[in-house]
């Protein structure tokens, strides 16, 4: 595709016609991969050197080496030898496209990848990890839909160019991921999550015992009703990237540090939600309106998969919701894929639909909150 553009020749401008499309590299892979990253069409840096993630200010290799408590090198054959070694697969989502500098709002006419033939070809990939939504955007769209998928794993990644401003440390944080599919959780710094609703309702993920703990209060019952459930380490694995890919640390507070973990309260005027989570040496609090919304929704989702589908404790198919007076309301009806109905007005919707929707999810997985949503 030739794209006409004015250049200043001869003393005046004149319309030159220059060829803007560009080509991918093959895939860093062998039969001992076991997941992938992708990205979407190697930058101009990049291209010029014929290296994945050639700009120097791009922290990928960086983390990828930090992930494995390593120093980077900058031998480019030595870097790919590493992530084989580490077990990991590089490609971009793009065998061709057109497109202006770098920046991947730029892409026009995309042809992608034969992911159909290299997902046939390394049947050892289990997990494949976006270098940033704007890859993700283009797999969906262009690959996703067109081809077999069978029971591989997909999660976002924070990008490691210098576009994204957050800061290494915190995208580090996010691309640990990758350790903890590939090596498992054992010694790993993450030990446990928490998370409720007020007094009412309380989550314990215990990473390090591989179990889980769920405390709710029933009207008329001093006691809390607990259950408690053991956890194969799949299932944590999943349940952890589900929670960070939602962007769990985007408005935490780093409360404690080694030494001093202990962590303020929910401040009086929030609703009452929290998520904590604990680290060897540092906890990361998040409470009312600080919660990312899709966070919130993530780790209630997450928390049906592990305790509501196999448990005949709670009630199924209504959802109730607490009052202050400790009665309670059926205000919605689960039915399938996520989907409710309403007794009050009988329309069908998604939980997209209405206010304090993170609320809802909470009583949806028959626990009881501490305050139902506004009536509108």
């Amino acid at each position: 595709m030739l794209d006409r553009k004015k250049a200043w020749i001869g003393g005046r401008f004149a319309k030159i016609e220059m060829d803007t499309k560009i080509y991918s590299f093959d895939p860093v892979i062998d039969e001992r991969c076991r997941v992938m990253i992708l990205g979407t069409m190697p930058g101009v840096e990049s291209l010029r050197k014929q290296q994945y993630y050639g700009h120097k200010q791009n922290s990928f290799w960086k983390i990828v080496y930090s992930l494995f408590d390593s120093v980077p090198v900058e031998n480019y054959e030595e870097r790919k030898k590493f992530l084989l070694e580490h077990r990991i697969a590089l490609w971009d989502v793009l065998r061709a496209c057109e497109r202006e500098g770098s920046s991947d709002a730029n892409i026009r006419n995309p042809v992608p990848n034969d992911f159909e033939y290299l997902f046939k070809r390394f049947t050892g990939i289990e997990r494949v990890y976006f270098n940033g939504e704007p890859a993700r955007l283009l797999f969906n769209r262009h690959v996703r839909k067109n081809i077999p998928v069978g029971g591989l794993k997909f999660c976002t990644l924070p990008s490691t160019s210098p576009a994204n401003t957050m800061k290494f440390e915190d995208k580090l944080m996010y691309w640990k991921l990758i350790r903890y599919q590939l090596e498992g959780l054992n010694g790993r710094e993450l030990q446990r999550i928490e998370a409720g609703v007020g007094p009412s309702f309380h989550v314990t993920f215990d990473i390090n015992r591989r179990a889980a703990e769920c405390k709710y209060r029933k009207p008329g019952c001093s006691s809390p009703i607990v259950i408690e459930k053991e956890l194969t380490e799949n299932e944590l694995i999943d349940f952890i990237h589900d929670l960070y890919e939602s962007r769990l640390f985007s408005r935490s507070r780093l409360s404690g540090r080694k030494g001093s973990l202990s962590f303020d309260a929910c401040p009086a005027d929030t609703d009452g939600r929290y998520i904590n989570v604990y680290f060897q040496d540092r906890v990361f609090i998040s409470c009312g309106e600080e919660i990312v919304p899709a966070a919130w929704n993530a780790f209630c989702r997450a928390a049906a998969e592990l305790f509501g589908r196999d448990t005949g404790t709670w009630d199924t198919g209504t959802v109730l919701l607490g009052h202050g007076d400790g009665s309670l309301v059926p205000l919605l009806t689960l039915g399938t894929r996520g989907r409710f109905s309403c007794p009050i007005s009988e329309s069908p919707g998604t939980d997209a639909d209405l206010k304090h929707a993170h609320l809802i999810h909470v009583h949806s997985y028959k626990c009881v909150g501490n305050r139902a949503p506004d009536s509108s």
